[in-house]
């Protein structure tokens, strides 16, 4: 499969996912298309760069994964895919409670981070299973890694890699979530 057919095919997975998951399990509907656009990666020592900033001009959660085809790799580093889920601060509390989770004080960074993580988590092995029927094999997926706005260290991406698609999803009338996603090419 032709590289710019097969980067169109994982994002076009990642988001009829994140748009099913939206609806059938937070019970939230799009309220506007969903945007992809490919995107140059800034890169430094295998890593991108992961700034919330230019996400939603404003404050929000940031959660990563690596995508690894196999224990060594994980061992080794070596990622297949990445997934950098950011979620604007003021529509949180709302995903929370989509989420059926109840009675928490969004102030709460370390419950907020380690609920939104749980959530993405899961989002990520579902995608990982879809990745493994369009050629990428069985997927580990890493455990999260989370902060308020940037994450300092950036992610770990796949060699080679180049762009990435992001993915801005809007929700109760305004961009809430945006998702970055890098593959290796297979």
């Amino acid at each position: 499969m032709p590289e710019n057919t097969q980067n169109s095919a994982v994002a076009d997975s990642l988001k009829q996912l994140i748009e099913d998951t939206l609806v059938n399990k937070c019970n939230a509907g799009l309220t506007q298309d969903t945007e992809v656009e490919e995107r140059e990666i800034i890169e430094y020592d295998g890593r991108m760069r992961v700034g919330s900033l230019e996400k939603f001009n404003g404050p929000c959660y940031t959660v990563g994964f690596n995508l690894f085809g196999s224990e060594s790799d994980q061992k080794k580093g070596i990622a297949t895919g990445t997934l950098i889920f950011f979620v604007e601060e003021e529509s949180v509390e709302r995903l929370l409670k989509s989420l059926e989770f109840r009675g928490f004080d969004e102030e709460d960074q370390g419950f907020v981070l380690e609920h939104l993580g749980q959530f993405f988590q899961s989002v990520s092995q579902d995608y990982a299973e879809r990745m493994g029927g369009m050629g990428y094999g069985h997927l580990l997926v890493s455990n999260p890694t989370a902060s308020k706005n940037n994450l300092p260290d950036g992610m770990t991406i796949p060699v080679n890699s180049s762009q990435y698609h992001e993915l801005s999803f809007h929700l109760w009338k305004k961009k809430a979530m945006v998702i970055d996603l890098v593959m290796a090419a297979q």
